[in-house]
């Protein structure tokens, strides 16, 4: 059995350049953006954990996680049910950077998730267009791939996340 691959996933400066439409007064997803991410899903079988501000319309209970990868699906994500696996902790939390998040959701995942891996062999990688405490972390900073928020996720950001998870990365 191959290890789990979970990618922690930003909406805002990943898949989408920040632009605010009038209507419906806010970010919309860019067709090209989710193109990459489904080749990200596509070529490494990857599950996703939102890291993104967005995980509030879970935690605020507006939407389940089903329902927002259904969402995510209506603007072009790969029909591929349960690609959103879960989401990382409120910033409330602690108060702590969001790489903090991250490594607290591996943490219980490999207790309470059924996943039953180690961080250290755990396939993962993070996208976001802000570093976030990802380069000064550690455990973090080998699989961070920064996009440019001006244009999101593209064919280059989306390899160097593949090669994250195919081992062609340090880590």
């Amino acid at each position: 059995m191959k290890p789990e691959r979970i990618l922690f996933l930003d909406i805002d400066g990943v898949l989408n350049d920040h632009a605010m439409c009038e209507v419906p007064n806010c970010c919309t997803i860019k067709p090209a953006c989710m193109a990459s991410l489904n080749r990200i899903i596509h070529d490494t079988d990857c599950k996703i954990v939102l890291s993104s501000a967005w995980r509030y319309i879970v935690h605020g209970h507006d939407m389940t996680c089903r329902g927002f990868e259904y969402m995510l699906r209506t603007h072009g994500l790969i029909d591929r049910p349960g690609v959103i696996l879960d989401l990382t902790r409120p910033d409330a939390a602690l108060n702590e950077p969001r790489s903090a998040q991250i490594l607290h959701w591996l943490r219980e995942a490999e207790s309470c998730c059924g996943l039953a891996l180690e961080i250290r062999t755990f396939h993962w990688a993070v996208v976001d267009d802000l570093d976030l405490g990802f380069s000064a972390c550690e455990q973090c900073g080998p699989r961070f791939v920064r996009t440019n928020g001006k244009s999101g996720l593209n064919h280059v950001s989306a390899q160097q996340i593949i090669d994250v998870f195919n081992g062609q990365i340090k880590v």
